[in-house]
């Protein structure tokens, strides 16, 4: 797969291609039977494949007190859509210029006049030009007139309910994480450096990573949960609280995980949390000592956990 960062909007490519549209937060179920599509009209038609996305959320520009926090940031979908044999990644600037763009000027100077497109795959719910005036019709309608398909994706639903990049945002904010990891594919993740904190779970027993998150993304609802940490390419379970230390009076958000067994020294490396399931919320105790009866139970109750999955993959 090939990434582009279309900084300038220089890129084009002659080979017949079909091209994705849209923003692809999260790349979740919805999204892969997009890229099902794609790929299908790829073995149709012998051409090439595009997921044509921005580099960030075009609300950061247009509305960006409202702008959602990111689900999955650029590094995360280049690693995800790499298994899934797209040919062409192209992240694009999205700026105040390009917000005020017509949906025809959209589809002629962005698209038609830059690639040689055989067809066009959206959601049911896509909207483009300036305040989203173009809808699927509206593409639709241009691809009649300007001879280039248009294939329009259903929603796709589990359990009867549709599956979107807000509804996932809305579950991880609500602690929701297993039902978010089926709505995606696969578990939320975090990722970053570890930064020194208070050592204090250190001195009680209970050593922690505290993660320096990106604030542009999700962060799950306060509280403990299971996590599996990716370090040095290595996995290791773990437990992980989200929240401000309320015990000892901190106020701020702070994603802190104790790796099971693990003792090395982890300050300045690179890793990523996993979230599978929430075991409680978060609690503040009279003192020290009441908190580390609980975590010793948090510890217990994971390993049950843990249990229980590695039967569920044997079993499967």
């Amino acid at each position: 797969m090939k990434i582009i960062f279309n900084t300038d909007w220089y890129h084009t490519i002659d080979n017949k291609i079909a091209i994705a549209l849209g923003s692809f937060d999260g790349i979740h179920k919805g999204h892969k039977k997009l890229i099902e599509t794609l790929n299908d009209i790829k073995e149709q038609n012998n051409c090439d494949t595009m997921i044509y996305t921005f580099k960030e959320h075009p609300m950061t520009i247009t509305s960006p007190n409202a702008a959602p926090l990111r689900i999955t940031d650029n590094q995360q979908k280049i690693n995800i859509l790499r298994q899934l044999n797209i040919d062409y990644l192209v992240f694009n600037e999205f700026t105040t210029d390009f917000s005020k763009v017509s949906p025809e000027d959209f589809v002629d100077r962005y698209l038609l006049d830059k690639y040689n497109i055989d067809t066009v795959v959206v959601g049911y719910n896509f909207k483009f030009g300036i305040e989203g005036k173009g809808d699927v019709e509206t593409l639709i309608q241009f691809g009649r007139e300007k001879n280039f398909d248009v294939r329009v994706i259903p929603p796709v639903k589990l359990n009867g309910e549709i599956i979107s990049s807000s509804k996932i945002r809305i579950l991880i904010e609500q602690g929701n994480i297993r039902k978010a990891a089926n709505f995606l594919g696969y578990p939320y993740s975090l990722k970053g450096k570890v930064i020194r904190g208070d050592s204090r779970g250190r001195r009680l027993g209970f050593p922690t990573a505290n993660l320096k998150y990106d604030k542009m993304k999700v962060i799950p609802k306060k509280g403990v949960y299971l996590t599996l940490t990716l370090v040095d390419d290595i996995f290791i379970w773990g437990l992980t609280n989200v929240g401000n230390n309320p015990t000892f009076a901190k106020k701020d958000m702070r994603v802190e995980t104790h790796l099971l067994g693990y003792s090395g020294n982890l300050y300045g490396k690179e890793i990523e949390l996993y979230f599978f399931d929430r075991i409680r919320d978060e609690i503040k105790f009279d003192n020290a000592e009441h908190l580390i009866i609980q975590m010793n139970k948090d510890v217990n109750t994971a390993k049950n956990y843990i249990y229980k999955i590695i039967q569920m993959c044997y079993n499967t």
